[in-house]
């Protein structure tokens, strides 16, 4: 499949499932509390850390082999399956302290009613890994559209039908767990012909890939979910729930975004440097990727987050509105510094990427804790201040090996800064003409977002940037043919 097919596929996937996961947030927002999100998040953090520290690097596995055989195949498929029945065993073990932790005896219950879920998720990031290699990103998207789908059919009907408040939102994410581990299951078993069966040779070298990776996915672990753990502990659960709406809002732009540019962009960038294209290329068409969308985004995600917090929730939720531009900013940083983990990964250097989210989870934490007093602003604050350190260490162990020289970076970053400053502006100019939120009307707030989108591709078409001189020689050419 070509780049920009895959790319399509992709990033349409994502906005279908973001597309789902609105109309789920739309509704659930109007019939639970700040209170229920928290409880869920809470859980969410508890499960999540859990399952992402014993993945190990599974799928960056099946990504980077230069050859992937089958028994290679079967015995990181049983490796995903030992993980997944580790992390739900210790999940349900941990329930009763995160009650206590989070003050909080509703908090232990729905840790525990989710303890199944990192179970039900292990063979997906197989699957997927699976599928990404040999070019199936419609497989990938069309899972996810059917997992959002199935997780808001089944939340909003539980609270509509039973009322079930926070046990709502479990329900929804247990069917889509549920459904992820059927398809990932059919996918190995039926496709890949795999079995999850390991042999003592292969048990040694994915222990060894994985011990590796331990280091760096809890470090990565504790800075994703702590934060979030630290804001229920010491400001609230209504506080967190205000915190995971914010994020989630996010998530429905940026994260969408980010996370469709990377499943293409990461297994291209293993494949050239597989093939011999010098480091320090793969990694600039690596960046360029990541940030020629995702940053115009953000930008715009950020001067808009009034509006689009008071369309999605209401205007009960306005606190999340507030942290929602610093969240953007985090982001940014976030993926200003893409490449840097697989950049070490390649020149074998896993273990200063571990040193470094070691570092990360370390001043992440202290950040937050330095920053609490201050409120609920001020833990925002510490979330950037965090991405911004971090996105200085992987620029520096980047410039080290090599990977992204510093005199790369003004070119690059400064090209896609004038892209995220071009679709800001419009929505900008329209939101303060408009007096949003306070007179918010749909038809308008999405001629802004037009505008922006437009003001975007000419400042593209104007500088040249990479992806939109490849956009439109393939749009002449479609032309060119369809004339023929």
């Amino acid at each position: 499949m070509n780049r920009a097919r895959a790319i399509g596929w992709s990033v349409g996937g994502q906005f279908a499932t973001a597309v789902a996961s609105l109309l789920s947030t739309v509704i659930l927002a109007r019939l639970l509390t700040p209170t229920d999100y928290g409880l869920f998040a809470y859980a969410l953090a508890i499960y999540a850390t859990t399952q992402w520290l014993l993945q190990m690097g599974m799928s960056q596995y099946v990504l980077s082999e230069a050859e992937l055989t089958p028994a290679k195949l079967d015995g990181v498929f049983a490796m995903a399956m030992i993980q997944g029945l580790a992390a739900t065993a210790i999940v349900a073990v941990l329930a009763p302290a995160a009650g206590w932790f989070g003050e909080n005896r509703l908090i232990g219950w729905v840790t525990l009613a989710v303890a199944i879920v990192p179970f039900l998720n292990s063979p997906e990031a197989i699957s997927d890994a699976y599928w990404v290699r040999h070019g199936r990103f419609s497989g990938v998207a069309i899972l996810q559209i059917s997992k959002a789908l199935s997780q808001t059919a089944v939340s909003i009907a539980a609270e509509l039908s039973l009322h079930l408040g926070v046990f709502s939102l479990v329900l929804g994410l247990l069917a889509s767990s549920l459904l992820s581990f059927v398809v990932a299951i059919v996918v190995l078993v039926k496709e890949a012909r795999s079995k999850p069966v390991i042999d003592r040779d292969q048990w040694r070298v994915l222990r060894r890939f994985g011990a590796r990776f331990f280091a760096l996915t809890l470090g990565q672990a504790i800075t994703s979910q702590a934060p979030g753990l630290v804001i229920g502990r010491l400001l609230g659960i209504e506080k967190l729930g205000y915190f995971n709406r914010s994020s989630a809002a996010l998530d429905l732009i940026g994260k969408t975004l980010a996370g469709a540019t990377a499943r293409v962009g990461a297994p291209r960038f293993f494949r050239e440097v597989n093939s011999g294209v010098p480091h320090e290329q793969a990694v600039a068409e690596l960046q360029e990727l990541m940030l020629f969308i995702v940053w115009p985004a953000l930008a715009g995600l950020a001067v808009l987050a009034g509006p689009i917090v008071s369309l999605l929730y209401g205007p009960r939720w306005e606190l999340a509105a507030q942290a929602l531009p610093i969240l953007c900013l985090s982001i940014a940083f976030d993926q200003a510094r893409s490449g840097g983990s697989e950049i070490l990964l390649v020149r074998d250097r896993v273990g200063v990427n571990a040193w470094i989210e070691a570092a990360h989870a370390v001043y992440a934490i202290g950040f937050v804790l330095i920053a609490a007093p201050w409120g609920f602003s001020g833990v925002i604050w510490a979330r950037a201040a965090d991405a911004i350190v971090t996105f200085f260490l992987y620029s520096w162990a980047m410039q080290r090996l090599g990977g992204l020289p510093w005199r790369v970076w003004p070119r690059l970053l400064g090209g896609n800064m004038l892209l995220a400053a071009s679709a800001a502006a419009p929505a900008w100019i329209f939101m303060h003409h408009w007096n949003w939120p306070d007179t918010l009307d749909f038809g308008r707030f999405v001629l802004a977002i037009g505008a922006s989108v437009l003001a975007w591709v000419a400042v593209g078409m104007l500088i040249r940037h990479p992806y939109f001189v490849v956009g439109g020689e393939m749009l002449k050419a479609r032309l060119a043919a369809g004339r023929n």
